[in-house]
């Protein structure tokens, strides 16, 4: 499946997720006010990085160049390893040990930020971040260290390719990741 291709899937689950009903009210407090530049309405404090990568990636399959706020939104969000967390109310204060970052946030972010171009340098400490963090089976977990699961895996090699890079191959015996040719 090429990027573009990749990206108009990635829109439609974005329109498809926001079509469907919550369960239960999870808007913000109202003292707690939503950053202007953040897609939806709703408390991003687990998904904020999610929706507003798959809300880019939309914007740009249809040719709508995305506001400089939001995308500075996004690009705001990343820690200083590469990773992204779901959502930092603060990104003046580091990322840390508590700071719970994740393979898919970042995966997301990468697709996003690959395919409007021009953040090569955030893209680039993502993906190195992505490959760090690789399971010796190959795959990735949802957490740094945890177990390979089909939905991270897929997300991550997604954006890997999408950065134009891959994922580093595993030998027979699944100790050793290596470089491929």
């Amino acid at each position: 499946m090429n990027v573009r291709r990749s990206a108009a899937v990635l829109a439609a689950v974005a329109v498809i997720g926001a079509a469907t009903p919550a369960a239960a009210d999870t808007s913000p407090s109202p003292s707690q006010a939503l950053p202007a530049a953040l897609y939806g309405d709703t408390d991003p404090q687990y998904d904020g990085v999610w929706r507003q990568s798959l809300a880019l990636l939309a914007q740009h399959t249809v040719g709508v160049e995305p506001s400089k706020a939001a995308v500075g939104w996004l690009t705001g969000q990343q820690c200083a390893d590469g990773s992204f967390a779901p959502y930092r109310a603060d990104t003046a204060e580091a990322c840390d040990a508590k700071t719970m970052v994740d393979t898919n946030q970042t995966a997301a972010a990468v697709q996003a930020l690959a395919a409007l171009g021009g953040h090569d340098d955030v893209t680039k400490k993502a993906v190195g971040w992505l490959k760090s963090i690789q399971n010796k089976d190959g795959g990735w977990g949802y957490m740094a260290g945890g177990a390979s699961d089909t939905n991270s895996t897929s997300v991550v090699v997604g954006a890997l390719a999408a950065a134009g890079d891959r994922p580093a191959e595993v030998k027979k015996d699944g100790k050793s990741p290596t470089t491929p040719c």
